[in-house]
């Protein structure tokens, strides 16, 4: 029995591709937010700014959530199956 058989490396690629993709938003987001903090005096923007902030970073946490529920699930009902070329997914993001 082989290693391959006891580990779905394929699941495995598509979390850490999906970790990545949140890691960097996740910088990326509190770079925005430490620099409008920074730059901008406290006032109706500043708020504005770091609530919408907020707002995206939740939604795009929630879409790479679903993207990868249904990655997963994909994943497993082809399981067994072949699968040609043209349905591997790809996550533009």
């Amino acid at each position: 029995m082989r290693l391959r058989d006891w580990i779905d490396i394929e699941s495995l690629q598509i979390i850490s591709q999906h970790v990545s993709a949140v890691v960097a938003a996740l910088i990326a987001f509190a770079l925005v937010g430490l620099l409008v903090k920074r730059l901008l005096p406290e006032g109706l923007i500043s708020n504005t700014l770091e609530t919408a902030d907020q707002w995206v970073l939740g939604g795009l946490f929630a879409w790479f959530t679903i993207q990868l529920a249904v990655l997963l699930w994909k994943n497993r009902v082809w399981k067994g199956s072949v699968r040609s070329e043209s349905t591997n997914i790809a996550l533009v993001i």
